[in-house]
This record gives structure tokens, C-alpha cells and sequence, in this order.
């Protein structure tokens, strides 16, 4: 691991996974999407309200989420009960579904705009930052920190103001399928004219960073994400550091 230089370098942070604890937001709306969609279920306020068995498989299978409709796909592999070991298991089970794609999307973001905008404190403390990041994140210069995140950034931003957090605009990027994290992060580094020995980024989710490493950017894998013990073995395989939250708030 190379260390991080306050002089010299630039951070970038994932969201979810990183600077948040949304897996309840994510799985709550996801439920409730689901539920819109199918009218024998009833929405949840909270993940609470969910049986502790299904609490549990919903967590395992967290770990292979890539964007929002597939919090929706989640409950329905429950609902159909398949059995998803990995992440091979979940790509091929959303692509035997593909077709429900496009509506799992629209009621996704449905479910999580009517709440964020109709109560926007409550929503946000669906989604909590992880201990000791409120003031890791207030401390460090702010010139020198990006998020790179699949979320929508209006919805990142109301997570980090209710949070007392505030970072320019043009610091926070959001990653589509059409302009990935790989090359967001390379614009960035060629926008701000540095070496990408000088850019670190940090996510939970091993294969976006398998993907990111070839930009040259410092890449680490947050052990405190959404992840499991075969993805941080593969992160390693690959050369990636993997944090502990310590390490990381000790380190940066």
C-alpha cells in the first residue's frame, strides 16, 4: 500500500458500501418495489419487519448488487427460490430475467424518490455512515476528495448534508454502464493533471476494481463494505489492498 500524501494526492470513495450503511434504504425499497409489483406482499417501513431468515439470504446475497433494480431482483430469486452461490449465479439469473429490467429500475427509484422527498431526514437514516466517517470526511481537504458512485447524486448529497457534509459539485460523479468508474477516474486523473500513482480509490466491490486497475489509479477494497470472504480473496489475487475501517481512517 502506498501511502497517501495530503500534499500531492487526490481520494475517491464509492458510496454505498464505503461512506454509507444503505443496505437497509437498499433492500427496504427494493422490497417495497417488489411488493408494488406483486400484490400479495405488503410494503415494510423497515428491514426489521421482514423475518430474520429472509434478513439473512437478502445480506448474502448484498454482495453481488451492481445497481438498483437489482435489489428488486434479490426478492424475487427469493420468491422463486433459487439458489445463488455467487456472483456468476446472480448475473445469470437477472440475465434469464432481463426483460424485467427496465420496470425493476422504474419502481426502484419510484419507491425511494416518493420517500427521500417526502420525508428526507427519515429516509436518510435508512442509510448511516459508518463509524468515525462523519469526521473523516469533515476533516479532509475537500479539494482533494471525489465520490465516484453508481447512487444518484442527488441522492448521495442529501445522505451527506443531513450528515453536515457538503463537497462541490463537480466532486461528485456519478458512474453509468455507458461511462464506468474506470473512466470517470481517468478523466479525473487527466482533468487534474496528476500521476495516478497519485489518485487512490476505494470501493467494496471487487470486480469494479479489477476493472479500475488497469488506469494505474492506487486501488484498495474496503473490508467493511458489502463483500465476502471469496471476493476479498480475489481482490488479493489481484495485487488489491484490502482495509479494515481502522485502517482506513488511520491511514488517509
Amino acid at each position: 500500500m502506498i501511502p497517501f500524501n495530503h500534499d500531492t494526492d487526490f481520494l475517491a470513495l464509492d458510496f454505498d458500501g464505503v461512506i454509507a450503511d444503505s443496505i437497509e434504504e437498499c433492500l427496504v425499497m427494493g422490497y417495497n418495489a417488489f411488493a408494488l409489483h406483486n400484490k400479495n406482499y405488503k410494503p415494510i417501513n423497515h428491514l426489521s419487519e421482514l423475518d430474520s431468515n429472509i434478513i439473512s439470504e437478502v445480506k448474502k446475497l448484498r454482495n453481488f448488487i451492481r445497481s438498483g433494480q437489482d435489489y428488486v431482483y434479490i426478492f424475487k430469486a427469493l420468491n422463486l427460490a433459487v439458489q445463488i452461490k455467487d456472483q456468476a449465479d446472480f448475473d445469470e439469473f437477472t440475465s434469464k430475467y432481463q426483460d424485467d429490467h427496465d420496470l425493476y429500475f422504474e419502481l426502484f427509484y419510484h419507491m425511494r424518490a416518493k420517500l427521500s422527498e417526502s420525508d428526507p431526514e427519515a429516509w436518510a437514516k435508512l442509510s448511516p455512515l459508518y463509524s468515525g466517517i462523519q469526521a473523516f470526511l469533515s476533516s479532509f481537504p475537500k479539494e482533494r476528495l471525489y465520490i465516484v458512485t453508481t447512487k444518484k447524486i442527488e441522492y448521495a448529497s442529501i445522505i451527506l448534508k443531513l450528515n453536515r457534509i457538503v463537497l462541490p459539485a463537480e466532486h461528485m460523479c456519478r458512474a453509468t454502464g455507458e461511462i464506468p468508474k474506470q473512466t470517470i477516474l481517468s478523466q479525473l486523473v487527466d482533468r487534474l493533471d496528476v500521476q495516478p500513482v497519485n489518485f487512490h480509490f476505494i470501493d467494496d466491490q471487487v470486480d469494479t476494481l479489477v476493472k479500475v486497475k488497469p488506469t494505474g489509479v492506487q486501488c484498495y477494497m474496503a473490508e467493511w463494505g458489502y463483500n465476502n470472504q471469496d471476493q476479498i480473496c480475489q481482490a488479493r489475487a489481484y495485487e488489491i489492498p484490502v482495509l479494515s475501517l481502522t485502517t482506513f481512517l488511520n491511514g488517509f
